[in-house]
């Protein structure tokens, strides 16, 4: 052969594609507090609570984490007929409808005297064969 088989329009090593595994917000979503306070709120440690949400499958903790999620960014609506899964971020836990990896989340909550905390919660997978997740997720909080 004295000519090349391959036309120059095609590389001799295909490039790399990347692959997108999740959803990510891209901007922060507006709350109805300060994010300003939510950063001085760190700052204390008494009022910082580290909460798990551990139970078993399809019982309802991504759903919860969602109404809480709606009470503290009111721009964040469910649509109609879907479920909302704000801490399912992986395409393959939005297309299930089951949380395999374990997601934080950090609010400003407050108590019946109106006194604010900081909860980074944490969202398990409720399936048997994701409890690396949850053990994980449980050594890394206060209270289950």
């Amino acid at each position: 052969q004295e000519e090349d088989a391959q036309p120059l329009t095609e590389p001799i090593i295909q490039p790399v594609r990347l692959k997108k595994f999740s959803h990510e917000v891209q901007d922060l979503p507006t709350t109805v507090y300060d994010l300003e306070f939510m950063t001085d709120l760190m700052d204390s440690t008494e009022l910082i609570r580290n909460v798990a949400f551990v139970g078993h499958l399809h019982h309802g903790k991504t759903a919860f984490i969602d109404c809480i999620v709606e009470q503290t960014h009111p721009e964040l609506k469910t649509k109609e007929g879907k479920a909302f899964r704000f801490t399912d971020i992986l395409y393959t836990e939005q297309e299930r409808g089951v949380s395999i990896k374990s997601t934080p989340i950090t609010v400003v909550m407050q108590d019946l005297k109106s006194k604010s905390y900081l909860m980074n919660i944490m969202d398990t997978p409720g399936h048997v064969n994701f409890s690396d997740e949850v053990t994980a997720a449980i050594r890394l909080c206060d209270g289950i």
